[in-house]
């Protein structure tokens, strides 16, 4: 984990993340991201990942917020 200025990052008030699943300068990669089950399985390691973000957040009494559950569409995957 680096803590850096990164431009799109920066100007934010709320944690901020930037992902970057692959390089399409890499051939092996370019191939995954083509792949519609690879792209599936990034977008839900990455929802999950945020889910669980904000579910350990959740009654914190640091951050002074609780979250609701989150919408069905959401909460099955």
């Amino acid at each position: 984990v680096r803590d850096r200025s990164l431009a799109m990052t920066r100007w934010v008030s709320c944690p901020s993340v930037l992902i970057e699943c692959g390089f399409l300068t890499n051939p092996e990669e370019k191939l995954d991201l083509l792949s519609e089950s690879y792209r599936d399985a990034l977008s839900r390691g990455i929802t999950e990942g945020v889910l669980k973000y904000f579910s350990e957040l959740n009654n914190d009494p640091y951050y002074g917020v609780t979250f609701k559950r989150a919408p069905r569409a959401i909460a099955e995957l």
